[in-house]
């Protein structure tokens, strides 16, 4: 993906549902003079402070009335299936960063899978006498948890044009409730540019003095 001066984009781990969060402006630097994180092999600073958000999970929002309306719209919150697994990063890596498409694959291979996507059936299917011939199931969002850090929440993204309808919040509220059944009193949400989206969606609150947080600089196989 070829990012340019002034381009709006999600910055990893933030992955909000852009209809009703704050995107920050990314900038391009030739070398970083701190440590930054990488964005499609290169890497930016931002306009914003980015910062970490503690979720409490004993004290979620239910995520079934969204989950209902989204249904009746066509559209399903579920866990990808092991064998997606390729249809999955590829769709990420097309429409958002490498990165995220890496960590779908590390949240394919955790157990249980650590991942919600949101699908939406094709209604122009035809069926036929055929049990197996089922319509097919075209992504329009993702969201993964546990892939940068144990309790730790994202990256999240939804396809341009669907955002601003909940799939966002639907995705976020579907991996913190999992987190909370997987065994996690908290969760952490890692460099978030949004503050108000997660603090609506969830509940979340900023951790003082967590920017950069865990992350490092990029690492190179030699100087």
């Amino acid at each position: 993906m070829d990012i340019e001066k002034g381009d709006r984009i999600v910055p990893i781990m933030e992955g909000a549902d852009l209809g009703t969060s704050i995107v920050p402006t990314l900038k391009r630097i030739a070398k970083p003079p701190v440590p930054l994180l990488p964005f499609a092999e290169c890497y930016y600073e931002t306009d914003i402070p980015m910062t970490d958000m503690l979720v409490k999970l004993y004290a979620l929002p239910d995520v079934n009335p969204l989950l209902t309306a989204l249904n009746q719209k066509g559209l399903e919150i579920r866990r990808p299936h092991p064998s997606e697994r390729y249809v999955l990063a590829e769709w990420v890596r097309q429409h958002f960063h490498e990165p995220w498409a890496v960590g779908c694959e590390v949240a394919l291979e955790n157990k249980p899978v650590s991942c919600y996507i949101a699908v939406e059936k094709r209604q122009d299917h035809v069926p036929s006498d055929d049990p197996y011939d089922l319509p097919e199931e075209v992504l329009v969002g993702f969201a993964c948890y546990d892939v940068d850090s144990k309790g730790m929440f994202g990256a999240m993204g939804v396809k341009e044009g669907r955002r601003g309808q909940g799939i966002g919040t639907a995705l976020l509220l579907a991996c913190l409730h999992a987190m909370k059944e997987e065994g996690y009193a908290y969760a952490v949400i890692g460099w978030v540019a949004s503050v108000d989206f997660y603090a609506n969606a969830a509940g979340a609150t900023v951790i003082p003095d967590s920017e950069p947080g865990i992350f490092r600089g990029k690492l190179v196989g030699s100087v």
